[in-house]
Order: structure tokens, then C-alpha cells, then sequence
């Protein structure tokens, strides 16, 4: 973004100027000559221009270290053409006086000004959201940086923002390696205490957390804040922003006692340098809150939830989905308290505030698809009636576009591949512009096995110029969709055209690289298949699926040290990679090393018949379930009710036998079997736990245990509010 220039710079800018492009300039302005002498002196002495531009000067062009754009130096106020008259690229002007203030000048040597030029143009694509494209500038900007000095602090900034992008793109390995080396260069070139340091150290922190590296990510949180109290003092709001940082990852550890200390300070700092009713002393509110109910103070945590509430309505509107959340967190403490009247109404308001348009009945709708869920198995007259009815629902409630993939997602999970296309063919209905939806309902039908469907789908999604639009990324994935599907027709001509698609718009695309290999080396085009495989490692060196692949390259063309080699560089990231245990003996075995190669297939043997079994498992949960629920249909119910048993005693933690066996037994009458079975099964902590909580419910009122039933109704509120979230996000 080109910076604010002072109004007393220029003269004018002739409407005949140069062609070529005139040098880049940075100023300092400051109120004395004295300061202006002394600023002089100290970058002199070594001290950066761009620093100390940021830090004193009193031009808007501060914010940017000085940089004012490439300029004409004859276009230039006569003050500062003469200033800079004799002064060459990369040196510092004579204090020049203008206007009651005094500037410093530099003209940028073309080295550098390359750089800008580069860092700003991916600045400007990140901006707009080019994610790719930012990549490959800001790429382009770290290698002009080099060309500047070993560690040249420009490589710093632009390795950050790379990271930045790396973060975007959920690539938390190359962002956290990114942030890792402009971390080290920031702190030679602006020492160990600045606050870009600072930054850095949070930036590398949250990545680590997105990784599960919480170990490494808290010590970083720790300096960070340690550098801000420093610099900004105790009572900062950037000081509060760190607090929360901490204190949420001691929070997922479990440190409750360490997290809330922490909380209650940032509290006062934000509502101290921000005001009560700020958005973000709505998040410190929400966030003690919500540690104080995981330590069980559900009377303390209430009144937070509700100052929290209060703020994110006025400042965000009662229909906003972080409104809904906060009505959700006060109905979970209404829930603990032992209020279910209360909770079910808050649970309600949130469900058909965060998933609803104009006043929608969400939770009708949800309990109408809840039935159908109960019955996925029972494919009888009550199911057809179940889903009659929620299909009808489902038409006539206005949704947001999100709850459609939430149940969708659910209704795939129990092999309800037809429901999951009917709720997709009315979300497509709904939002006829949304290339997402289109994309969706084409998944549903890769499910189902529809894949000449599936692709049609796929390609109507990418042809549409609905807003917004599928953008880089986003199109790189779905082309690569598009050939993993060719690939299962065999279309392999066509798939191979869709993977280099792919990999021409989004060249950081690993599944691409590897799906384009895979389709080489299936061809026996080995070098090409090596080719992308080596990218992929280049990109992601902890990829262990390029590693086992490349080793059966290797294989093909009887490189077996090299095979031998990427197949340890395999299991060494992944021990339990059967293929690549499978590549390694069969390498060994060609080099004569028999006796190390026959302990690699026992290994490898070992390794199959564990993944053999469970997917035989997986088959026989399901065959059993079918058979159970077939015996129901064909009026054996006792039959069914064996079948469960006998499920339950093979497969103890299986959720579908535990919930289709109290079904069962709801629907013969013997609601206290139920409950037991439906007891356990939450104490197992198994299965959907909306479902069961439903099915407890409906049990409970049958016995006419109101209290009960009522305390089960809200838990099915909550549970079912956080199956959706869990399925979106």
C-alpha cells in the first residue's frame, strides 16, 4: 500500500514523465534540527534509516520506515531536489529545512527498490485474498532480499510474510519453519527485546499450537509477552492479547489454575485500554468464563457469559454466529446448574440464531432430522414417514447454507448416501449461486458412487462466476477432485490434464504432486513420477507418502539403494506405513540381503493383517447392524434384539449396536431397557451423543418421568448444536 506523502514533498509531476522508473525515496521528518542532526548521526554511526524513520518520524510515511515511492528527484520540492542533489543511491541527504520541520532523504540503490517492488506487489495479492499468487511474489521478494547480504533483515519481513500466507493456507509446517528463520533474523538486525520479535515469537506460537506442538509453542508465548510488558508497559492491550494467547493454551493443556490468574488480569487490561463495551473484552469475558465452568464454578462463569452476550449484540447484532455461541456458552451454565427449562430455551435461541435466516425453526427441523438419524438402519414405514417429513421441513425452513453440509456430513457417516443428495439438491435449490453447494452435493454423489454425476457437479461448480468466487486454491483442489475421479473411470488421459491444472494454478499443492506421480509411475514414466515426488519432499520434507512412493519408482528401474533409502526416509516419519515396509523388503531381497529383507515382510505382514482386520471390522459392525435391523423390519424383533446383543459382545465399543438396540426396545415398549442402554452408552462416551440424549428423553417421558425428560431434552440441545459445529469446522 503506497503511504500518505507529506503535502509540502512534491512540486509537481508533469504529465510527460520519464518512461523509465525514477528511484524509490525514504524520509524522516521531524520539529528540530537538532533531533534531524542527531538522527543523521546515528545512521551514520550504522543505525538503520528504517528504523528510526518509524520510530521518530512525523510523516504518515512512518508507518512504512520512511518509504515515500519511486520519485523524480526533479518532480521533487527545490528543498529536498537540493538536498539530494550529489547525494548518491543508499547515502543520507543533509538535513534539509521545509515548512518549520526538518527532513532526511535517501534515494534507494535498485537492489533494494527490487525488493519493495517485489514484497509490495505480493502485499497487494495477499491483500486480495490471491493466496497463491502471493506466494509465488513473496517468494520472488526473499530471493531479491538475498541478493542483499546473508540475513539481510528484508528477508526477515518477507519470510514472515510468506509464513503469514503458509498460515492461510493451513500449511502449518512451511509457516512455522518461515516464521522460525525470520524470527532468527529479526533478532540480529533488531535484537532480542524489540517488539517485531514479539510478534514473531506469537506468530511462530500459534502455529506450533495448529501443529499439537503445545511443548514448544509455550515458551515462545512466554518470551513474547516477557518482550511486550517490557516495551508497552504492564497495561498495554497488546499486553492483554498476550495473556489470552497463554492462557488459552494452558486452558486446552487443562491448566485451569494457570490459565485463570492470567484471564482475570487480561480482563482489567482490556476493559482498562479499550473500554467495557469493546468486542474484545467481550472475548477475555467469554474466555474466564469459560475456564472458571471447566473448574466447576458454573455461578461465577454465568454473569461473564451474560456481560460477554450483552457486549457482542450491541456491537455485532442478535443474529451474528459468535452471538448464538455466547447464548449457547450461558445455556451449558444454566444446564450445570441444574435449570434445564432454562437451558433448553437458551440452547433453542442459539440453534435457530446461528444456523437460521428470518426467524427460522431450527430446532423443529433438527428434531425431525434427529429422527430420521434414529432410524437409519430401521428402513421401515416409520423411517419413510421420519424423512417425508424432515425433506418437507427441510424445504420450507430458511437455513444458512452451512447447516445443509453440517447434515449432509452426518447422514454420510451412517451410509445414508440418498438422504445426504436430497438435503444437498435442496441446499443447491436454496443457494443456486453458491459454487460451494454445487461442490458439496458432487462429494455426496462420490459417496454414492455417482461419479459421472459427481464430475458434472465439480465442473458446473468451477464454470460459475457466482461471488464469491472458488478462488486459486480452492480451484486448484477441485480440479484435482475432478481427476481423482477420472482416475477411478480409468480416464487417465483426462485425469492427468486435471492434476496439471491443478498444479499450474497452485504449484504448494501436495496432493496434486502426488496424485500427478502416482498417474506417471502407473503409466511407467518413472523419471517424470520421481520428478513430482521430489517436488512434494521439497515442499514438505516430513511427507512420508512421497518417500514410500518414490521408493517404488526406485523399485521399477532397480535403483534398489535409492528404493531402500526412501523407504526408511519413510518409515522413519511413519513407522506403521505398511507400503513402505513392503517397498524396503522387496529392495533388500533384490540386493541379496535376504535375511533383513524376510524380516521386513514379517513386519510388513504384521502390519497388513492389522489394517486387514480392521477392515473386516468395519464390514462386519455394519452386516451385523444391517441384519439386526432387517430381522426388525421383517417383524423378528426379538431376533433383532440377538442380533444387537451379539454385536454389543463382539464389538463392545461400537455406538450403532448400543443405540439401535435401545431403539428397539423403545419401540417395543421397554423404555427402562432403553434408558440402561442408552446409560452406558453415554458413560462410554460413544456414538452421537445428540442421538442418545434424544432417544433418553423420548424413554423418560414414556415413564412418565418429566423431570427427567426435560433434563435430557436440553443435553440433546446442546449436543446436537455441537455435532453440527463439529462437522463445519
Amino acid at each position: 500500500m503506497m503511504p500518505v506523502v507529506a503535502w509540502f514533498l512534491i512540486l509537481a509531476i508533469p504529465a510527460s514523465a520519464a518512461q523509465t522508473a525514477p528511484p524509490g525515496v525514504r524520509m524522516i521528518l521531524v520539529k528540530s534540527e537538532t533531533e534531524a542532526v542527531e538522527l543523521r548521526a546515528r545512521i551514520d554511526a550504522g543505525a538503520s534509516f528504517e528504523q528510526l524513520a518509524r520510530e521518530h518520524s512525523l510523516d504518515a510515511s512512518a508507518a512504512f520506515h520512511g518509504y515515500l515511492g519511486r520519485m523524480n528527484p526533479a518532480d521533487l520540492r527545490p528543498e529536498f531536489r537540493n538536498a539530494l542533489a550529489g547525494v548518491d543511491a543508499g547515502q543520507i541527504s543533509p538535513v534539509a529545512a521545509v515548512g518549520g520541520a526538518y527532513a532526511l532523504l535517501q534515494t534507494i540503490p535498485e537492489a533494494e527498490q527490487a525488493w519493495i517492488d517485489a514484497d509490495a506487489a505480493a502485499g497487494q495479492a495477499l491483500q486480495a485474498g490471491r493466496l497463491v499468487e502471493a506466494a509465488e511474489l513473496y517468494r520472488n521478494a526473499i530471493r531479491a532480499a538475498e541478493s542483499l547480504g546473508s540475513d539481510d533483515y528484508r528477508q526477515g519481513e518477507s519470510l514472515n510474510s510468506l509464513a503469514a500466507v503458509y498460515r492461510l493456507r493451513e500449511d502449518w509446517s512451511r509457516a512455522a519453519a518461515h516464521y522460525r528463520r525470520s524470527l532468527e533474523i529479526r533478532e540480529i538486525h533488531l535484537g532480542m527485546d524489540h517488539l517485531d520479535v514479539a510478534t514473531s515469537l506469537n506468530n511462530l506460537a500459534e502455529v506450533e499450537r495448529f501443529r499439537g506442538n503445545d511443548s514448544a509453542a509455550e515458551p515462545l508465548y512466554r518470551r513474547s509477552l516477557s518482550i511486550l510488558e517490557q516495551a508497552l508497559g504492564p497495561d498495554h492491550a497488546n499486553v492483554a492479547r498476550s495473556l489470552n494467547n497463554l492462557a488459552q493454551l494452558l486452558e486446552a493443556r487443562r491448566d485451569f489454575a494457570g490459565a485463570e490468574p492470567l484471564l482475570r488480569r487480561a480482563l482489567g487490561i482490556a476493559e482498562g485500554a479499550l473500554g467495557p463495551g469493546h468486542v474484545e473484552v467481550a472475548a477475555s469475558l467469554n474466555n474466564l468464563a469459560r475456564v472458571l465452568e471447566a473448574q466447576g464454578d458454573a455461578p461465577d462463569a454465568a454473569p461473564l457469559y451474560g456481560r460477554s452476550l450483552s457486549i457482542l449484540e450491541r456491537a455485532l447484532g442478535p443474529d451474528h454466529p459468535n452471538v448464538a455461541a455466547s447464548v449457547a456458552s450461558l445455556g451449558r451454565v444454566a444446564r450445570a446448574e441444574g435449570d434445564p427449562a432454562d437451558a433448553a430455551r437458551l440452547f433453542r435461541r442459539a440453534l435457530d440464531g446461528g444456523w437460521g435466516q428470518a426467524s427460522a425453526d431450527v430446532v423443529g427441523l433438527l428434531d425431525r432430522f434427529s429422527g430420521v438419524m434414529r432410524l437409519a438402519y430401521f428402513l421401515d414405514a416409520e423411517f419413510d414417514a421420519a424423512l417425508g417429513a424432515f425433506l418437507e421441513s427441510l424445504a420450507e425452513t430458511p437455513v444458512r447454507e452451512t447447516l445443509y453440509y453440517a447434515l449432509s456430513a452426518l447422514l454420510v457417516e451412517v451410509a445414508r448416501e440418498d438422504e445426504a443428495e436430497a438435503v444437498m439438491l435442496t441446499a443447491v435449490e436454496a443457494y443456486p449461486d453458491s459454487w460451494r453447494a454445487r461442490y458439496e452435493l458432487a462429494e455426496v454423489f462420490v459417496e454414492s458412487m455417482k461419479l459421472q454425476r459427481a464430475l458434472d457437479e465439480m465442473r458446473r461448480a468451477l464454470a460459475m462466476r457466482a461471488r464469491p468466487a472458488p478462488d486459486a486454491r480452492q480451484q486448484s483442489f477441485v480440479h484435482q477432485r475432478i481427476g481423482d475421479i477420472q482416475s477411478e473411470l480409468l480416464q487417465f488421459d483426462a485425469a492427468e490434464s486435471e492434476y496439471r491444472t491443478s498444479v499450474e494454478i497452485d504449484p504448494d499443492r501436495i496432493e496434486s504432486r502426488l496424485a500427478l506421480g502416482d498417474l506417471y509411475l502407473r503409466n511407467n514414466r518413472v523419471e517424470e513420477a520421481l520428478e513430482e515426488y521430489a517436488a512434494v519432499v521439497a515442499l514438505d520434507p516430513e511427507n512420508a507418502a512421497a518417500r514410500t512412493a518414490a521408493a517404488a519408482a526406485y523399485l521399477r528401474t532397480r535403483q534398489l539403494e535409492a528404493a531402500v533409502a526412501s523407504a526408511e526416509a519413510a518409515l522413519e516419519l511413519d513407522p506403521d506405513a505398511v507400503t513402505a515396509r513392503y517397498h524396503r523388503a522387496r529392495a533388500l531381497i533384490q540386493m541379496g540381503r535376504r535375511d533383513e529383507g524376510q524380516s521386513e515382510v514379517q513386519a510388513y505382514q504384521r502390519l497388513q493383517a492389522e489394517e486387514q482386520a480392521s477392515e473386516d471390522r468395519a464390514r462386519d459392525v455394519y452386516v451385523l447392524n444391517r441384519d439386526a435391523a432387517d430381522a426388525w423390519v421383517a417383524g423378528e424383533p426379538e431376533v433383532a434384539q440377538r442380533l444387537f446383543r451379539e454385536g454389543i459382545g463382539s464389538h463392545p465399543s461400537e455406538a450403532a449396536f448400543r443405540f439401535n438396540l435401545a431403539v428397539a426396545r423403545s419401540r417395543m415398549g421397554r423404555h427402562a431397557e432403553a434408558i440402561e442402554t442408552l446409560e452406558a452408552m453415554i458413560a462410554m462416551d460413544i456414538g452421537d451423543d445428540f442421538l442418545a440424549r434424544r432417544e433418553l428423553a423420548g424413554a423418560y417421558a414414556a415413564l412418565g418421568d418429566a423431570a427427567a425428560s426435560e433434563r435430557e431434552s436440553a443435553a440433546y440441545l446442546e449436543a446436537i448444536e455441537a455435532a453440527l459445529r463439529s462437522r463445519v469446522e
